[in-house]
């Protein structure tokens, strides 16, 4: 745990008792354009309890900042100063729906296997009613990642394939989806500021990096369009092969850094 950090002690309020319901502590973000943005996990509504999502589906909360320090133990102390001072319900001892007495370091906790798979089977088949989802825009509006954020995010998904079941899904969910005119005007202003980068523009052009193998020539390429093109074959097609893992595929995409191999530009 870095000790250079900002951390704060915050708490949850439920509007339709203006009782404490929940405390918590967080980091202060390094980058943020809003007051939520920088006190990300306060505002945060994922990875919560399920009793904490059970006041939260109920009723309005409010989110207050309680005490900030650079003193990560100091914070400890503190969070367990107000779980006892407004008690755990729990154990019959007030309203906070906090599962333990606090000051456990749980900032940065890697979950194990077994609870990831118990989370994700009690998530299974969850439908969120439309009350819940606009409330849930209006938590997130604003929120900007910082920029490791992000890359911590393109790390996790590197390598990851994704099923054709979940490609079906993905695609049944968006049929008969109409974009509003504002939607497409917010959409085609993104893509004009991406394309201004010369890497996007490559990357868009030339699809994903990395070490293809021609399996008729055994010739190297560096990008997928790069070896079509040199063989006057169908890019989708290609991808295509790719993606089902097709018996006849003509390029094949190996693991990048193989030594002994000559790339073709």
């Amino acid at each position: 745990m870095e000790h250079n950090k900002e951390y704060y002690v915050y708490r949850h309020i439920r509007l339709d008792n203006n009782q404490v319901f929940y405390v918590g502590i967080g980091t202060k973000q390094a980058e943020y354009n809003c007051h939520r943005a920088e006190y990300l996990r306060a505002y945060n509504t994922y990875n919560r309890s399920t009793f904490w999502s059970r006041v939260y589906y109920k009723t309005a909360i409010r989110v207050e900042i309680i005490f900030e320090s650079t003193n990560y133990e100091e914070i400890l102390l503190k969070e367990q100063e107000f779980i006892k001072l407004y008690g755990r319900r729990n154990l019959l001892q007030g309203t906070l729906v906090n599962m333990t007495d606090g000051g456990e370091g749980a900032l940065g906790n890697v979950m194990s296997e077994e609870s990831k798979l118990k989370i994700s089977i009690a998530n299974t088949g969850r439908v969120r009613t439309e009350e819940v989802k606009q409330r849930l825009r209006e938590f997130n509006t604003g929120k900007k990642h910082s920029q490791e954020h992000k890359n911590n995010i393109s790390k996790g998904g590197m390598g990851k394939e994704i099923s054709q079941e979940t490609r079906d899904k993905i695609s049944a969910s968006n049929k008969g989806k109409v974009r509003s005119d504002e939607t497409k005007e917010k959409i085609k202003n993104n893509n004009i500021e991406r394309f201004k980068n010369p890497e996007a523009r490559k990357k868009a052009r030339h699809g994903s990096h990395g070490t293809y193998l021609d399996l008729h020539t055994g010739i190297f390429y560096e990008y997928l369009r790069d070896a079509c093109d040199a063989n006057n074959y169908c890019y989708i097609k290609a991808q295509n092969m790719l993606r089902t893992k097709s018996k006849n595929i003509r390029f094949m995409r190996v693991n990048d850094g193989v030594e002994n191999l000559t790339k073709t530009k």
